[in-house]
């Protein structure tokens, strides 16, 4: 399993409407082929930055939803040309995993089972909310905070370096190998 990192950088103030309209109008669309993780906005660092995580088998099954998604016209035609304006820059780092409590791996391996029939004619929207509303109330999952995430990048920005996500329930640290750490903030929409 890679997981991928994807961070959005906005204009002042530009992060919380991208994460309006996103959760509105893309989330529905994106989510139909991209396993989603977690999604959080910077409190530390660099602001208003969104950070996505997404889960997938290989790069093989990254490739194959990534290009399905871009075959969709409501997201191309749809969500793209409101949507990437708002972005001042983005970057994708891929990851291993190193470490990942019980609860975050099978949560992975579960958003990449709801969502692996891409070869259907018709993609049914998959219950955004599915396996992770069954967390207790808030979000918070003591098993989930018991033990950082570790991943080693693979491709990206430091490749070779490690990232380590501490908290990721409402509030998590999300450090570097320098020990450089990012406070985040869970969005609504954020699985963990």
């Amino acid at each position: 399993m890679i997981h991928e990192f994807r961070v959005y950088d906005f204009a002042p103030g530009g992060a919380p409407n991208y994460l309006q309209f996103f959760s509105a109008n893309g989330l529905p669309i994106i989510t139909q082929y991209l396993p989603l993780v977690g999604y959080w906005m910077t409190e530390t660092g660099s602001l208003n930055r969104l950070v996505h995580l997404w889960a997938y088998q290989s790069m093989a099954d990254r490739a194959q939803r990534r290009a399905a998604l871009q075959a969709d016209a409501l997201w191309t035609q749809g969500i793209l040309p409101k949507g990437l304006p708002m972005i001042r820059s983005q970057m994708s780092i891929i990851t291993e995993v190193i470490r990942l409590p019980e609860a975050v791996a099978s949560r992975s391996q579960a958003s990449l089972m709801q969502r692996s029939a891409l070869s259907e004619t018709e993609p049914k929207l998959v219950d955004r909310y599915g396996w992770w509303s069954q967390l207790p109330a808030g979000g918070h999952s003591p098993a989930l905070s018991e033990a950082p995430c570790r991943w080693r990048v693979i491709a990206g920005e430091a490749t070779g370096s490690s990232l380590t996500l501490s908290a990721p329930m409402t509030a998590a640290t999300l450090t570097d190998e320098g020990h450089h750490g990012t406070l985040l903030r869970a969005a609504t929409i954020s699985v963990l």
